[in-house]
């Protein structure tokens, strides 16, 4: 509930007074930052401070396909030499490791405009510290 954690934040700045309170909160939980800055709340954009170790793009991609668009074969292809080719059929770009962790799951990656309509970024849990997924 968007509104209590919103209301939560409130009542602990009213117990205990402090210049500042600094909250991670992640780009998908878009009705919380809006009540946050209705309240007069500085909202600082920052990325997710963890790590993300890609151990195998294959696996990652078939875990991934629940949450991406059934036309994800036409618009990223595996290449045999590790890389990743993304077209939106006009323009391609062929991209590596990082890039695909950034088109996944960056709401801001450059890649972005290469995907189809249909494609939303994957949220991902703060990561602050080191995960293995």
């Amino acid at each position: 509930d968007m509104q209590g954690c919103a209301l939560l934040f409130a009542e602990l700045l009213q117990r205990f007074p402090a210049e500042q309170m600094i909250v991670p909160v992640p780009w998908q939980q878009e009705r919380l930052l809006e009540l946050l800055m209705s309240a007069g709340a500085d909202i600082t954009d920052g990325r997710n401070s963890g790590t993300v170790w890609l151990a195998g793009a294959g696996s990652l991609l078939s875990q991934c396909a629940p949450l991406l668009p059934p036309i994800l074969d036409s618009f990223l292809k595996l290449q045999g030499d590790g890389s990743y080719l993304i077209t939106d059929g006009k323009r391609e770009e062929t991209i590596d490791d990082d890039g695909l962790l950034s088109l996944l799951f960056d709401p801001e990656s450059p890649h972005l405009a290469l995907a189809p309509k249909a494609f939303r970024t994957i949220a991902l849990p703060y990561l602050s510290g080191l995960h293995f997924v």
